[in-house]
């Protein structure tokens, strides 16, 4: 059910445009999933044990304790979203990548600050230290107290890159992966639709051929089915394709997630 949050009708139609966009985008690349907390129906501060999706697989967390909290005004703009504590929360989504080594990732979200060493806010797989090649949008402290961290593939075929003064903040965050390009390449950040330069670049041989037979997680890593990694946010919307989106669609798409989430 869409939530309605105390916004106007002219609002409203803004946003049924933006999913307008998004679903056509999801026509043209392909589709892996497509979460959005304006669906989630459940009273204020209430654990979320399935975030169902709009494309996809649920995003679904069995265990009590571990589950998000679903907020329907929590979001800087008064809209949805779900709290991830940055200690135990995460979801995971049953879809399978392996036909396919690109991928474009979209989430919405805000942090105060950055908490962790590291954080994942979207994976496939388990990046660098998996069995086959996956891939991360995570904020790090290394180096620096607010940097955004992409990776692809595993130790020791992988790429990855550091983008300073990228994690804290509410914004829409675009990465996109192609482990058929130059290990350069493979990697790209966009920030509420900008290409952002990275400030550093791993050293990895680079990644090579489809992403592995896995699952995809938000909030947090699995690793040999251990948590770890968790992030302290509060995420809006994700969306995940199996394709590299074209730069002036992926902008395109990165300013409906804005105005869906109140940048805009």
């Amino acid at each position: 059910m869409r939530q309605i949050y105390g916004t106007t009708e002219g609002r409203l139609q803004e946003i049924d445009a933006a999913d307008a966009a998004i679903e056509s985008a999801l026509g043209k690349y392909g589709a892996t999933l497509w979460a959005d907390t304006r669906d989630i129906n459940q009273a204020r501060g209430t654990p979320v044990s399935t975030w169902q999706s709009r494309v996809g697989a649920n995003c679904v967390q069995p265990t009590v304790g571990k589950q998000p909290l679903f907020y329907p005004g929590g979001f800087p703009d008064g809209g949805p979203c779900l709290d991830f504590n940055g200690v135990s929360d995460y979801l995971e989504c049953a879809e399978d990548m392996s036909s396919t080594g690109k991928a474009t990732v979209l989430i919405s979200y805000h942090k105060d600050a950055a908490v962790n060493l590291f954080e994942v806010l979207v994976e496939y797989g388990t990046y660098y230290a998996g069995p086959g090649n996956g891939w991360t949008i995570m904020g790090s402290t290394i180096g620096a107290a607010d940097r955004m961290y992409l990776g692809i593939g595993a130790n020791p075929a992988y790429a990855d890159s550091y983008y300073n003064g990228a994690q804290v903040g509410t914004k829409v965050l675009c990465a996109t992966y192609d482990t058929a390009l130059a290990i350069g390449d493979e990697l790209a950040l966009f920030e509420n639709g900008a290409f952002v330069p990275p400030d550093s670049t791993g050293v990895g041989a680079g990644a090579a051929g489809n992403f592995s037979a896995s699952a995809l997680t938000i909030g947090a890593r699995l690793n040999g089915g251990s948590q770890e990694r968790e992030a302290d946010a509060l995420i809006r919307e994700v969306v995940v394709m199996p394709d590299v989106v074209e730069t002036n669609d992926l902008f395109a798409l990165a300013q409906h997630m804005r105005v869906k989430a109140g940048l805009k």
